[in-house]
């Protein structure tokens, strides 16, 4: 149970995942959605070779018009065999179901015998032959009439599995009828072709082997390779155009077609009209006639040219391969990198399913993968900004203690003591500020005012400004003159402070000689609006190193008189590099023009001007630095 606890919550969810993706793949839970891939694979690829002995002659909306409607006399198919049989045709395929007696039975019967001829029937299929190795047949739906056949080279199904999706990409290569095999139309004959005995059948999970001839199949599917669009794929010839160019040349006319072009060929005969049932969709086309089907199988076998569907062993491992490769990137790299580097991961696998479909005709699962990219990258991001914001809650929460915690260091009540009134303000560019004031009343008569600027500013310039107030409380109570404290503060800062340094002020009000005396590390002058010259100006000395730099610093003693109704403002620089929309700052100039036109209100007024002042200036232009300032007003 120790162990358990002690297992990370990014490895349960790897491990809930990898379990999650196994079950999915197993279970092939998305091959419908799959077969948008394989069209898409389909369309995509170079096309493969078609053998030059296939041709079609189709039946088409021109032929029926001429010649009669559907379905055309026998005696017409009597003499397209008689003329295939004079222009030197190897084989005749036909695609009609010749079912019905008719009256011109006999004509196409001994037609049929003297060439090589295979013809075709169709079963009703056993719903449950998905989970079989040879599909079954529960009856005939058409057989071909008993003195036609007799007459056959062949006989051959022409049963087709249909997607989900409507579509034909598969055919069963046997059908079992009353414990009998009958192979599909276009394997009799390409089986004829290549000498196979198709009495010598063995079938396996992925394969079918006729003699030594193994032909690949997943769940007693075959895949059907069309090479091309209906157009593209064979040369076709009219049926009706075939007769008028044998009569022509009877007659001594010139003929349109060359019959000597059929010499050698395997001729696929059937119904190509528009509007016919032999119209189906394929992965290449919406309305492709069945006809092409027959020769694709019958080109594909010839050419062992086979498309073979990825085992479910070999699915998974690329699936897994997938989440892992995901999974790590998601973990490790920020949103964006991740983001083009999954988009990169989902590029190469289409690139890689594709060459593999092109070059190698093997069909990988693929829903599944970029399934696993998407989730993957997406529940990464989420889980990534809800881990931020926990993270930012607890910071807060953190920060936040840490400013009360700064803000004890800061003094809890001013009071006036008599002949000075005091207001300060502080307001952190951050959660906590590296400025600091203090206020140290020394006796009855004398007050000090310490306030500084450490270097930087959040976390590290707070801790800093800590120690600095604890430090200088003590050096404070030691000693009454300011060049005195700010040097020994120095001294002990400069220990401890690794390239940091503090810039501080430090002013001691005396009401007994009316007047103040001051030193500065490093810090700007305060600014003093005179009363009785209704004048405001910079008290300007000699200004030290700031504190921390060197322990050897020294600071120098000034000294100024005080008048009643003066004002003295000590502040840090994030009031004179506060910036506007336009980047212009604040400065000391526009600090010393305010203090000269409200310097006669009271501090705490004066204080309430200020800030009113600056957010004006800044027009909620994002603070950069932090904000303090201390306001002493003279009153006797």
């Amino acid at each position: 149970m120790n162990l358990l606890k002690k297992i990370s919550p990014k490895v349960w969810c790897f491990f809930f995942l990898l379990l999650l993706i196994v079950i999915l793949s197993l279970t092939n839970i998305f091959s419908s959605f799959d077969l948008f891939f394989y069209d898409l694979y389909f369309k995509l690829r170079p096309k493969p070779a078609v053998s030059k002995d296939i041709v079609i002659i189709e039946i088409s909306d021109q032929t029926l018009n001429q010649l009669a409607a559907w379905p055309l006399p026998r005696d017409f198919h009597a003499s397209l065999l008689e003329v295939l049989g004079e222009a030197g045709a190897e084989t005749v395929v036909f695609d009609i179901i010749f079912s019905e007696a008719t009256f011109y039975d006999q004509a196409l019967s001994e037609a049929i015998k003297d060439e090589k001829v295979y013809l075709p029937l169709a079963f009703h299929l056993n719903k449950q032959f998905k989970n079989k190795k040879v599909v079954t047949a529960e009856k005939k739906i058409v057989d071909v009439q008993s003195d036609i056949k007799k007459s056959a080279t062949g006989i051959g199904h022409i049963n087709v599995f249909v997607d989900p999706d409507g579509k034909i990409r598969r055919i069963p290569l046997f059908v079992k009828f009353k414990n009998k095999l009958f192979p599909h139309l276009a394997l009799k004959a390409a089986a004829d072709k290549l000498d196979l005995n198709l009495n010598e059948v063995k079938f396996r999970n992925r394969k079918v082997t006729i003699d030594d001839f193994k032909i690949p199949v997943s769940k007693s599917a075959f895949f059907v390779n069309f090479p091309n669009r209906w157009k593209k794929a064979f040369p076709h010839f009219s049926y009706l155009g075939i007769l008028k160019a044998y009569r022509n040349i009877q007659q001594g006319k010139e003929a349109k077609i060359d019959l000597s072009k059929l010499k050698g060929k395997v001729c696929f005969v059937g119904l190509t009209a528009a509007g016919t049932t032999d119209l189906k969709p394929i992965p290449l086309e919406e309305s492709y006639p069945m006809l092409g089907l027959q020769a694709s199988v019958y080109n594909s076998l010839l050419n062992k040219d086979f498309i073979q569907e990825a085992s479910s062993f070999l699915n998974l491992v690329i699936a897994i391969l997938i989440f892992v490769l995901i999974f790590i990137t998601v973990t490790r790299l920020p949103p964006v990198k991740s983001l083009f580097l999954s988009l990169g991961l989902a590029i190469l696998f289409f690139l890689t399913a594709l060459c593999l479909f092109s070059f190698v005709n093997l069909w990988i699962d693929s829903f599944l993968p970029f399934k696993i990219i998407v989730l993957v990258y997406i529940g990464g991001v989420i889980f990534k900004f809800l881990k931020k914001k926990k993270n930012k809650e607890i910071l807060e929460k953190e920060l936040d203690i840490a400013q009360k915690i700064q803000e004890s260091f800061l003094p809890k009540e001013i009071k006036d003591i008599s002949g000075l009134n005091l207001s300060c303000y502080m307001k952190p560019a951050k959660f906590v500020a590296g400025d600091l004031y203090d206020i140290v009343k020394l006796d009855k008569n004398k007050l000090g005012v310490f306030l500084a600027d450490v270097s930087g500013k959040g976390a590290s310039a707070s801790l800093i400004m800590a120690q600095t107030i604890s430090v200088f409380r003590i050096l404070a109570k030691a000693s009454d003159s300011p060049d005195k404290v700010l040097t020994e503060l120095n001294k002990e800062l400069a220990k401890t402070l690794k390239g940091k340094f503090i810039t501080a002020t430090y002013l001691i009000f005396d009401f007994n000689k009316k007047a103040i005396s001051f030193a500065s590390a490093g810090h700007m002058p305060p600014v003093c609006y005179r009363k009785a010259k209704n004048k405001t100006e910079e008290i300007n000395f000699k200004v030290g190193l700031p504190l921390g730099i060197m322990s050897s610093s020294e600071y120098e003693l000034y000294q100024e008189k005080i008048h009643r109704g003066d004002k003295i403002i000590v502040y840090t620089d994030g009031i004179t590099e506060a910036r506007n929309k336009r980047g212009e700052e604040f400065e000391v100039e526009r600090l010393k023009w305010f203090l000269s036109r409200w310097g006669s209100l009271t501090t705490q007024e004066i204080k309430e001007k200020l800030i009113e002042e600056l957010n004006k200036f800044s027009k909620k232009m994002p603070q950069t630095d932090d904000i303090t300032f201390v306001i002493a007003g003279i009153s006797q």
